[in-house]
């Protein structure tokens, strides 16, 4: 949602108007509910019985969410449009951008997939990415690339998140540019204007991990311990369930970035969890995992927080973390290397979509 709405404003600010094409394919919406009976594994099952305990909080975050996006994304239209209507809802538009996140990730484990992220029916306005991602790797777009490059070669311009994605097109002789986030393209200054007030009053570490895995648990563990003050968790899972740390599952976009705002520091393992740590200039951690002792680069956090100059904040669970010379550090280096990638990147959509 937050990237959508930033993408959103920056092209509006460029001087177009802007609508967002509704589209979740149906296994996206399951992914979402309370029950999911759009996937069957044995991490759904264990997930749905664990989400019972949490009911109530589930369908207050999902109403969140939808106010959120009801308030603040300009959709068209509001209701769920399906694959079929697609083509036909995109043919009013002049041009059409597709981005960003992981639109392109073609993987088995990837339930929302789909092929309508790649413009894949008759357009005859202009076609943009805007910071796509294959995923964590190409390898699932290079099994089906016979059905993946034919339809980017119809594109005007292409711009990708990751490196990896870069070299990918480029194998097949197509150009692309690497652009930021739709995320980190706002200063901080205009996420506050969208961010509820103040939700926790006492002091509180934030723990933000998409996927609770056990070594940023305990990582975390090792912060509580080293600050003594409480551990507020954003997203519910099942493997955090014995960590008695305090689940604010409730809310939506607009608490989630009061929540990092106000935190007196962050734990994290998320992509967008670090960006909106380093826009708010937090006392943080970007955790990684390890294998045979050596930290396990994860492309899109490495690649971000080494081109800011932020190395300090790649920690693992062996990292001798120092809790003063973190809260200590100045971001003034970082965010001037920012402002420049963040320039650039708006120059990329200036440029595609200024009429020829």
């Amino acid at each position: 949602m937050l990237q959508a709405y930033a993408l959103q404003e920056t092209v509006k600010n460029l001087g177009y108007e802007v609508k967002i094409i509704n589209y979740r394919p149906s296994k996206q919406k399951g992914m979402y509910s309370v029950i999911n009976t759009s996937s069957f594994s044995k991490a759904t099952i264990l997930k749905n019985l664990y989400n019972l305990f949490y009911v109530k909080k589930i369908r207050l975050r999902n109403e969140s969410y939808l106010k959120f996006l009801n308030e603040n994304l300009s959709i068209d239209p509001i209701e769920f449009i399906t694959e079929d209507e697609v083509p036909r809802i995109v043919q009013k538009y002049d041009v059409v951008v597709t981005g960003s996140d992981q639109i392109w990730n073609f993987s088995e484990k990837s339930l929302d997939r789909s092929t309508r992220y790649l413009v894949d029916f008759e357009f005859q306005g202009k076609r943009i990415s805007y910071a796509a991602s294959f995923g964590d790797g190409v390898e699932d777009a290079e099994r089906i690339s016979d059905v993946i490059i034919p339809l980017l070669k119809k594109y005007d311009a292409l711009s990708v998140r990751e490196i990896e994605a870069k070299k990918y097109l480029s194998k097949y002789n197509l150009e692309s540019m690497m652009t930021l986030d739709p995320t980190l393209l706002l200063p901080r200054d205009e996420w506050s204007l969208i961010a509820s007030p103040r939700v926790i009053s006492e002091p509180y570490i934030l723990y933000y991990s998409v996927n609770s895995r056990p070594y940023s648990l305990r990582v975390t563990k090792k912060i509580e311990k080293l600050l003594g003050i409480k551990v507020v968790n954003l997203v519910l899972h099942p493997k955090s369930w014995n960590s008695h740390f305090d689940n604010i599952i409730q809310y939506g976009p607009a608490e989630f970035l009061s929540m990092i705002k106000n935190a007196e520091f962050v734990v994290t393992n998320s992509f967008h969890g670090t960006i909106f740590s380093i826009l708010y200039e937090k006392a943080f951690i970007s955790v990684f995992d390890t294998k045979n002792g050596k930290l396990v680069r994860e492309n899109r956090k490495a690649t971000l927080l080494e081109s800011l100059g932020l190395e300090y904040f790649m920690v693992t669970e062996f990292t001798d973390i120092n809790i003063e010379k973190i809260k200590a550090f100045d971001f003034t280096h970082s965010h001037n290397k920012l402002h420049e990638l963040r320039k650039a990147s708006i120059k990329y959509l200036r440029c595609c979509l200024k009429e020829d």
